[in-house]
């Protein structure tokens, strides 16, 4: 497929902080339902957010180039997964993988 055909994805690492650990699917749909409500199914739709990595608080999303900004401030949005608080912090964007991890890793230091 041709360059200007494909889609272009941005990678977001982020941080989660919270007083529970999650595991990845449940951390995955909790996501996907605060994401909907804060973008709007038709925002949500363009945005296609997809966790890449997710472990021990600190996660990576896959979000098409057009939907960045919203999804980074959707990410600052979300105090609370249902009763419980958590805060996402966006750290690091990225058009690559490895540039994200690389990005992730200053960050810690």
């Amino acid at each position: 497929m041709k360059s200007i055909l494909r889609e272009k994805y941005r990678y977001i690492a982020f941080k989660a902080v919270s007083s529970r650990t999650y595991e990845r699917n449940e951390f995955e749909s909790k996501l996907r339902q605060e994401l909907i409500g804060l973008l709007g199914e038709i925002d949500y739709s363009v945005v296609l957010p997809k966790i890449i990595f997710y472990e021990n608080g600190k996660g990576m999303l896959k979000v098409l180039r057009q939907g960045l900004d919203k999804t980074k401030a959707a990410l600052s949005l979300v105090d609370s997964f249902g009763e419980e608080k958590m805060h996402l912090i966006p750290i690091f964007v990225s058009g690559t993988i490895q540039g994200c991890k690389k990005g992730m890793d200053k960050k810690k230091a």
